[in-house]
């Protein structure tokens, strides 16, 4: 994809956490990485369609990340949301891996955002079949394999998939 036409400063900032945008050397200084926040900004700003962003397995982000999805949100002193409009965010991580990290942001987060808490449980049964079939592999019923399916993944889907995936390659 194209990228947007963004001033040469933004675009360089940008260029720090997306190479192929061009030389993205990083300045020395505590103040750069609220440049690199308002460049972020002024990118996401920028796409005027984006509603929101949707962030899986957050419990492997560092603190780095961290830092710049709290700016973006709202929870730093350079300020909230993405210019005049403000965006939906999902972020999604294991709760049982959450690190020291994860829980300062997340504990931060309550004090700008009231956030939604939406815990997925593993799927049963019933959901496995629907997810195979969904799938529609050739030979391969829901119905057939759902008991086996739940009972070796416990009904985790990307264990579930992984699963299948290994099974699959394996004729």
């Amino acid at each position: 994809a194209a990228a947007p036409v963004l001033l040469p400063a933004v675009r360089h900032e940008i260029a720090r956490v997306l190479p192929e945008w061009g030389d993205g050397r990083s300045r020395d200084g505590e103040g750069q990485r609220f440049v690199l926040q308002r460049a972020v900004r002024t990118l996401l700003d920028g796409a005027a369609a984006l509603d929101g962003l949707v962030i899986d397995d957050l419990h492997f982000a560092d603190s780095a990340t961290l830092e710049m999805l709290q700016a973006l949100i709202g929870g730093s002193d350079e300020g909230g949301d993405c210019g005049d409009r403000s965006l939906r965010f999902v972020l999604a991580y294991r709760g049982a891996e959450v690190g020291t990290h994860l829980r300062a942001f997340h504990d931060a987060l309550l004090d700008v955002a009231v956030p939604s808490r939406v815990t997925l449980m593993p799927l049963d049964e019933a959901e496995i079949v629907l997810l195979v079939d969904s799938l529609a592999l050739p030979g391969v019923r829901g119905i057939d394999s759902a008991a086996y399916l739940l009972k070796r993944t416990g009904g985790n889907p990307l264990f579930l998939l992984e699963t299948l995936k290994q099974a699959w390659s394996d004729g």
